[in-house]
């Protein structure tokens, strides 16, 4: 969901209406705010690079040097993703000649064929663009293909020349291949609706992944009509987030039967970003599609940073924090 509202690290997610959080709250409160695009060359850079993209999971390759690919493979996603959604109105040369540097494969012959193209846009565009990474992980590594994809949360900020500025938050799946020892971007795509990315680059990583997409779902949607209370919940929380969850899941039990409302979750994105031991921290894009009554279905993106923790060899949810 784009919003500009600034969002507070927390254990449980808030339930204010209109906080623009991500709870499961949002979807039935209001509808969501019509995402703001940000400049006709972004749309066709992502679009460009999007046909390149790899939906596939594959699996973590752990060779002696597997962990510093990793990490390579990790960055080089952070600063295309950086790079590529940076306009520069008064240079648009620099800018489209920096997109080429950290691009490959189809995506660097996108940027390489319509580079007058995309110049003309930035200056007739009239604004800059600049970028700032809330979370990113990786979703899936192979290293003897030397392919990864790297799932990204941004914040696009958009200043025009007169008016007020915007910020998009944009959820990004940006694959990266190793050309020459050096990872570049090959493909780069939005997420929020078609699908999944992830599902964990080890064995480890895929079972946090499929356990935590799992509780996702659950946690993000309901029908007003099978309510089953907070403590169905309970086989995938924390007792301690349970508790902080109660108050948001009382809110829904009041609101879902008045508004009719029936929200299902779907997840788009997930990927681990730290484990230790029986505790990890994991990126999840979430997509919200909700209805009320006999309305028009609307739906909402959200990102989280979700902590988890294993007990009786399952991975629950033991905090949620909103980017």
């Amino acid at each position: 969901m784009s919003t500009d509202t600034e969002q507070p690290s927390v254990r449980a997610v808030r339930t204010e209406s209109g906080s623009g959080d991500g709870s499961p709250l949002v979807a039935t409160l209001r509808r969501p705010s019509r995402p703001v695009i940000i400049a006709a060359v972004l749309v066709a850079l992502l679009l460009a690079g999007g046909i390149a993209i790899n939906r596939g999971v594959m699996p973590w390759q752990d060779g002696g040097d597997g962990a510093a690919d990793r990490a390579a493979a990790l960055t080089a996603a952070r600063t295309a993703a950086t790079t590529l959604t940076t306009l520069d109105a008064a240079a648009p040369e620099e800018s489209v000649a920096a997109w080429a540097e950290v691009t490959t494969g189809e995506l660097a012959e996108a940027v390489g064929a319509g580079e007058a193209d995309f110049q003309k846009l930035i200056t007739s565009g009239g604004f800059d663009t600049s970028s700032t990474i809330q979370e990113a992980a990786v979703a899936t590594f192979d290293g003897d293909a030397g392919v990864a994809e790297v799932l990204v949360a941004i914040d696009v900020q958009l200043t025009p020349q007169r008016g007020q500025g915007t910020t998009e938050r944009l959820s990004l799946a940006v694959t990266v291949e190793e050309v020459d020892d050096s990872w570049k971007a090959s493909a780069l795509a939005p997420l929020g609706s078609g699908d999944t990315v992830g599902g964990g680059s080890d064995a480890l990583s895929a079972d946090i992944a499929t356990d935590v997409a799992s509780a996702m779902v659950s946690l993000w949607s309901y029908d007003h009509r099978r309510l089953a209370g907070v403590e169905s919940l309970a086989p995938i929380t924390t007792p301690d987030f349970l508790d902080e969850y109660a108050a948001t899941y009382q809110e829904i039990e009041r609101l879902a039967p008045q508004a009719k409302a029936v929200v299902k979750a779907r997840v788009t994105g997930i990927a681990t970003i730290a484990e230790d031991g029986d505790r990890a921290t994991v990126l999840v894009f979430l997509t919200q599609r909700a209805r009320k009554g006999g309305g028009k279905a609307t739906t909402a993106d959200t990102r989280l940073r979700v902590a988890v923790e294993k007990v009786d060899g399952q991975w629950r949810v033991d905090g949620v924090t909103p980017l």
